[in-house]
């Protein structure tokens, strides 16, 4: 049962004093504020969005346009691409140096740049006098040398003389030893004989005092007194042979001797004839090597040509091998104006268009307004120029070029489709016309005012011609590049109309 008197106090749980609150009211102010001011604004801008045709109308303008049209045009002739270039003379500029070995001052100019000379002609005076000396000295030279070669030829045929004789000698001394020895021979055969008889005789008388034939021996001693003076000739006859052999090989060897010494003398004289000859082939040498020096001190025109630039001038030293380093040594520089060329610098994307004899059209528009000049290419130079992105391609200028032409003119080259094997002269094509009224020409440029379909505004748009169509005098010109067949041309209100303007078509006229 429950108690009446329970205290519920004890029941209480003991808590802190709660603290102080302040409340903090939610911020709304960007959706109360912000929001519906954007939305305002939205409105406002889709309002004058809507309306802003009738704010700022657009211009209205009528278009025309592309006209195209098929047909054949001619293939071969047509223009490839264009480049500029400069003239140069063909092949290459001749340059006149002063080719000496020795310095010289020049005298007198002959000539001045832009005259016309003839092959030959003098351009320049120099001061020769040294040239003219050392000429002279090395003709005197040559002529002591000439001299010395006559003395020495002379002196060589008197040896020859020597030589000739000394082989006659030993001629006459064997023929005179040959006789000598067959006398002594005749006369030693004779003794040999008169010994032999008085041998006989002495056996005869031998042989008749032992058969006692005689009485006396007187004979026998007489033959033998006879054999003994026999045996003595014979012995002087031997003697006598003997020596006339050796006297002969003796006079024979003094002969062939006197004639090998008047051999080895002619030897001796023929070799200094030899190098006299040589020293004068040494001297003439010197006479031409200073006869041509002489030539190159007298500085004449190579060919027929005009007066390119001249380097020098009254008292410059030329000659030598530092002479005038900035020209290469050259003081004058010629070219022929009948043979001309155009160096044209061809992008490296067009390149791949150019072939050697390929036909192409030169034009120089500062000198010669609106005349074409034919002409071929020739060759490229096989280096690329990397600073211009480009191929030097050398084009020859046809027949005599006009005498306005000067080197280092600009000129404008076409390219024209060379003819090939196979290849048909004409072929189908699309080409893009417009009334030439519609051309806004700008210098060198010619635009044209379109529509942009998408933007809905008004384009200035650049665009190119046909080779030719800048000249002519037509209602219509051809377009080869920066139209589309679906363009629209602006025809009417172009004088309201800027880069961007937007437009209205209101009309298409025909």
């Amino acid at each position: 049962m429950a108690n009446p008197n329970a205290d519920l106090g004890a029941l209480a749980v003991a808590r802190p004093a709660p603290t102080a609150t302040t409340l903090r009211l939610p911020r709304r102010w960007w959706s109360r504020v912000f929001l519906p001011l954007l939305l305002v604004v939205g409105f406002a801008v889709l309002a004058l969005w809507a309306s802003w045709d009738v704010v700022s109308p657009p211009v209205a303008v009528k278009v025309v346009p592309v006209r195209v049209q098929t047909g054949t045009i001619e293939v071969v002739g047509q223009e490839l691409f264009r480049a500029n270039g400069w003239i140069e003379p063909l092949p290459r500029p001749v340059d006149v140096p002063v080719a000496t070995e020795g310095i010289y001052r020049v005298k007198e100019v002959l000539v001045n740049p832009g005259d016309r000379v003839t092959a030959g002609k003098p351009l320049l005076l120099l001061d020769d006098t040294r040239a003219v000396l050392t000429l002279e000295s090395a003709k005197t030279r040559y002529a002591k040398q000439l001299a010395a070669v006559k003395a020495a030829k002379a002196d060589v045929k008197r040896a020859e003389v020597g030589v000739t004789n000394a082989a006659t000698t030993v001629k006459l001394a064997k023929a005179e030893s040959e006789a000598d020895v067959n006398v002594a021979t005749v006369e030693q055969v004779r003794a040999e004989v008169g010994v032999k008889a008085a041998q006989l005789t002495v056996s005869v008388e031998e042989d008749l005092w032992r058969s006692k034939a005689v009485v006396s021996d007187v004979k026998l001693r007489q033959a033998q007194q006879s054999l003994d003076l026999a045996k003595a000739d014979r012995d002087a006859a031997d003697a006598r042979l003997a020596k006339a052999k050796t006297v002969a090989e003796v006079r024979v060897k003094q002969a062939e001797l006197a004639l090998s010494t008047a051999r080895a003398d002619l030897a001796s004289l023929v070799a200094k004839a030899e190098g006299a000859e040589q020293e004068a082939d040494g001297a003439a040498v010197e006479v031409r090597k200073a006869q041509f020096e002489l030539d190159q001190t007298r500085v004449v025109a190579p060919i027929d040509g005009v007066l390119m630039a001249l380097n020098v001038r009254s008292g410059t030293v030329v000659g030598g091998k530092d002479s005038l380093p900035e020209s290469k040594g050259a003081v004058a520089t010629l070219y022929d104006p009948t043979k001309l060329q155009v160096r044209v610098e061809v992008p490296v994307a067009k390149f791949a268009l150019v072939k050697k004899n390929q036909p192409a059209e030169v034009e120089v528009e500062d000198v010669l307004p609106g005349k074409k000049i034919r002409g071929v290419v020739l060759y490229d130079t096989h280096l690329a120029n990397v600073s211009r992105n480009s191929v030097p391609v050398k084009v020859e200028l046809s027949g005599t070029p006009p005498v306005e032409l000067r080197p280092e003119m600009i000129a404008s080259v076409r390219f024209l489709a060379p003819p090939s094997v196979g290849q048909p002269k004409t072929e189908t094509a699309r080409r893009l016309i417009v009334p030439r009224k519609l051309l806004v020409t700008d210098s060198d440029q010619v635009r044209v005012w379109i529509v942009d379909p998408v933007s809905g505004r008004a384009e200035l748009r650049a665009i190119e011609l046909a080779p030719g169509e800048k000249e002519r005098q037509t209602e219509t010109a051809e377009v080869v590049g920066g139209l589309n067949p679906t363009d629209k041309l602006i025809a009417t209100g172009r004088e309201q109309l800027k880069p961007g303007t937007r437009v209205k078509v209101v009309g298409e006229e025909r």
